[in-house]
C-alpha cells in the first residue's frame, strides 16, 4: 500500500489488483472485506481489477481472463483522458489522508479509546 500512496502523492493515476485488504480501502474508501472484484472497478480514487490466479505461465500459454480484464482496463483508462485527469487530482487529495500528521492523530485517538 505504501507504493500506491506514494504514487498517488505525486498525482499518478493508480490501478491495482484487488486483495483482502489495502487497495479497496485506499482507492474507494470502502472497508468491506467481503467485496469481490470480478471486473474493472472504478473507485473514487483509482481503479481495481481482479487478482490473478497466482499460477506461473509461459509465453506459450493463453492469457487468462484476469489478464484480459487488466489489458482492457489499461486501454480503457488510457483512452479516457477525463477519467485519468480525475484520478490524478483525486490521487493527490487521497494521499493526504495518509500523511504522517493524520496517521499520528489516528493512532492517538485509538490509544485514547483503549485507555478509557
Amino acid at each position: 500500500p505504501m507504493a500506491m500512496i506514494e504514487s498517488m502523492a505525486v498525482g499518478a493515476p493508480v490501478m491495482s489488483t484487488h486483495c483482502i485488504s489495502g487497495p479497496l480501502e485506499i482507492l474507494s474508501n470502502q472497508s468491506d472485506y467481503s467485496v469481490e472484484i470480478k471486473d474493472l472497478f472504478l473507485g473514487e480514487f483509482g481503479a481495481l481489477i481482479p487478482k490473478c490466479d497466482g499460477k506461473e505461465y509461459t509465453s506459450n500459454d493463453e492469457i487468462t481472463k484476469e489478464e484480459k480484464i487488466m489489458a482492457n482496463a489499461i486501454i480503457q483508462l488510457l483512452s479516457n483522458k477525463e477519467q485519468l485527469e480525475i484520478y490524478k487530482t483525486k490521487s493527490k487529495e487521497r494521499a493526504l489522508d495518509f500523511s504522517l500528521e493524520n496517521c499520528i492523530n489516528n493512532y492517538s485517538k485509538i490509544i485514547e479509546n483503549l485507555s478509557k
